[in-house]
């Protein structure tokens, strides 16, 4: 339809981002064109590769009916705008709440566009360690395999944590026949249970558990009730890595640190509020 734009909210982890459509006939259109094309012109838009790869908020996609990519609109500079894309979206699509907490992020102006970063590893060499006589396993850290244009985007971190490219935004439970009806760390756990996963049982305060034998990996389960899911996996150089959602996969935590332990990692409060559920072996990677 000419003059209408369709914009992704960049929120979730787990679960796919909320998407809608307004056209000419919305009472800000023009408004919003206006303060889009200013942004463009102040050179303040950016490519969806830009996206932070953070928890929370990330920005809005705003994608118009003849062009070919989005433009990423997120920062400081675009304040208006954002307030703006956000009352475009239909009610009830997201919590109040979080709503809420998304407006208190674009006024922070905390969230902006990331810039590359050639000093961050993206790969690790060290696939398997022989401790005594059992060979303890975990993925090597190749953070290019992911962030392709052709995979980034399909996929987000439960494809991640179970280290299986399948373009398909995999959810818990799908494969299994026992999919997710209720955000609930009940129905989480017992969906990923059902792909194959095993809870660990570690005290709170205990250290971070080891790779496990092989074949399994090592992942570490967080929900955020009534909202998303989020996952982290342990790799070959004793730290962990995690994919928010679409965007690119990532050794940082929201501080730009790396992990060494997901309980301590630090996630900006710019969305839903994660919690640690449980460290979790996987035995299969039959996910969809």
């Amino acid at each position: 339809m000419e003059g209408e734009y369709k914009v992704t909210l960049s929120i979730y982890s787990g679960l796919p981002d909320p998407v809608w459509k307004f056209d000419s006939q919305h009472e800000s259109f023009k408004t919003i064109k206006e303060h889009l094309d200013d942004a463009r012109g102040k050179g303040i838009t950016y490519r969806h590769e830009q996206m932070p790869s953070i928890l929370g908020f990330r920005g809005f996609l705003m994608q118009s009916f003849d062009a070919e990519q989005a433009d990423l609109i997120v920062g400081k500079g675009t304040e208006a705008l954002q307030k703006l894309l956000l009352d475009t979206m239909p009610k009830g699509l997201i919590r109040d709440d979080l709503w809420k907490t998304i407006l208190q992020a674009i006024d922070s102006g905390t969230v902006s566009a990331k810039t590359p970063d050639k000093s961050q590893s993206t790969t690790s060499q060290d696939v398997s360690r022989e401790i005594g006589k059992i060979l303890h396993y975990a993925p090597p850290l190749d953070l290019a395999r992911w962030n392709t244009s052709c995979v980034q985007t399909k996929n987000n971190c439960y494809n991640y944590a179970n280290d299986k490219i399948t373009n398909t935004f995999a959810q818990p439970g799908r494969a299994s026949g026992k999919p997710i009806t209720d955000l609930t760390v009940a129905q989480v756990l017992a969906a990923v249970e059902s792909d194959g996963w095993l809870k660990m049982d570690v005290p709170p305060g205990a250290p971070c558990p080891t790779a496990p034998e092989q074949p399994n990996c090592l992942v570490a389960l967080f929900v955020a009730v009534g909202t998303d899911y989020h996952c982290m996996r342990l790799d070959d150089n004793k730290l962990w890595s995690q994919k928010l959602g679409g965007t690119a996969a990532t050794n940082l935590d929201g501080a730009g640190n790396k992990i060494s332990d997901p309980r301590k990692a630090v996630n900006l409060p710019i969305g839903p509020t994660y919690k640690f559920v449980s460290f979790m072996k996987i035995f299969t990677n039959i996910i969809e």
